[in-house]
């Protein structure tokens, strides 16, 4: 079977031409602004989502999906009413097999050509994170036409890519978000109001400890940085990452060495590993900062094993936010923070892939390194989507 979303399949298929459906030519005729506007603030017409890569490793099958386009009967332990202004219309993947499955779940029209949703929806969703060595390449055309998007964790694999997408995005002034739920969990939100209280008081930072249920670095590893990035809005300077295998572990270690104006450097540490407790908590979420003012410390409840349950409360943030994004102009994180969160990760894999570990300074990672794609044979197991 091929593998239908390396950067090799991509770009050879793009070189085949029109006929295999994936050239860009033309693409300057569609650079026309693309803006959502409401004609008043009762008007009930909803925002018409593109979905660019919808198989494999993907959160909109698995998650976003259900809120924007949400499945009629009973569906894992629950009824899913409509909870959005935004509704999927269109969807491309490299393998149209899985873009007319996923049309047909959700009631969506598959399109041939990456590009051929320009004109047609509001905003942009790039999800499959297999695919991620090709969101530069499918990103462009929707950037050129400032098209809101989400581009999903880990958001690219070399630092010059990201830089690729975000001067792309400031250019064209197209608004950006690459979310994690884990950096809008209640928990976390709150954990940052009371640290801001501290550090409003003078308080300083003298470190920072997070736990993460996770089991490879490649997917998951991502959702504890974010999370640590939301509460501690670091200036990273140096990255370590001890794993056996960022595939798969069964612990692993990161630490950051962050800077902070007007005090001394101070470390977050972040444990990952797939240990869990009788009752399932296990190590999945414990967030603690420690000042010279006292500890600050937030538990992510799991709020439910059911899935129903843990879908409602666990990922509806990051939907709202690219609504509100789209509606409003506003990003809910700058360039520079996406560009700072790639490179912390970026970091870490160049720490355990080329350092064994060893601390890599961020300034010097260099720009045309590229972090691993997930062997085809280890896709096939089927990692874990949280």
């Amino acid at each position: 079977m091929a593998d239908h979303t390396t950067r090799r399949f991509f770009l050879a298929a793009a070189a085949a031409g029109a006929g295999a459906g994936m050239t860009v030519a033309g693409q300057e005729a569609h650079a026309a602004e693309q803006t959502f506007q409401r004609k008043s603030p009762a008007d009930a017409r909803p925002i018409r989502v593109g979905v660019l890569t919808c198989e494999n490793y993907s959160h909109i099958s698995a998650s976003w999906g259900l809120y924007m386009n949400p499945p009629l009967e009973d569906w894992k332990g629950g009824y899913w009413p409509r909870t959005t202004g935004l509704v999927m219309t269109h969807v491309w993947d490299p393998d149209p097999a899985a873009a007319r499955t996923f049309g047909e779940r959700f009631d969506v029209k598959p399109v041939k050509r990456y590009d051929d949703m320009l004109g047609k929806v509001d905003a942009v969703i790039m999800s499959d994170l297999w695919a991620t060595s090709i969101f530069p390449q499918m990103s462009r055309p929707y950037m050129e036409a400032g098209v809101p998007m989400i581009i999903n964790r880990p958001f690219a694999f070399s630092m010059r890519e990201a830089r690729v997408m975000i001067d792309r995005a400031r250019e064209y002034g197209c608004n950006v978000y690459c979310p994690s739920p884990y950096q809008s969990r209640p928990e976390v939100e709150r954990l940052r109001f009371n640290l801001d209280a501290q550090l409003a008081g003078g308080a300083t930072i003298t470190g920072a400890f997070a736990t993460q249920s996770t089991s490879e670095y490649h997917a998951h590893g991502v959702h504890g940085i974010y999370s640590l990035y939301a509460m501690l809005q670091p200036d990273v300077q140096a990255v370590s990452l001890q794993c056996p295998d960022w595939k798969r572990f069964s612990s692993a270690n990161m630490t950051m060495r962050c800077a902070r104006e007007g005090q001394n450097d101070y470390y977050a540490t972040l444990l990952m590993g797939s240990q869990r407790s009788t009752d399932g908590s296990g190590t999945h979420g414990v967030r603690q900062v420690f000042t010279n003012k006292g500890r600050l410390m937030e538990q992510l409840d799991r709020f439910s094993d059911e899935t129903y349950t843990w879908h409602r409360h666990h990922t509806y943030s990051t939907i709202f936010e690219f609504a509100r994004m789209i509606e409003t102009g506003e990003m809910p994180e700058s360039y520079d923070h996406i560009l700072a969160k790639t490179r912390t990760y970026l970091a870490g894999f160049y720490s355990h892939c080329e350092r064994d570990g060893d601390w890599v300074t961020c300034a010097d990672l260099p720009e045309d390194w590229r972090a691993p794609e997930v062997p085809e044979a280890d896709r096939v197991k089927g990692l874990r989507l949280d």
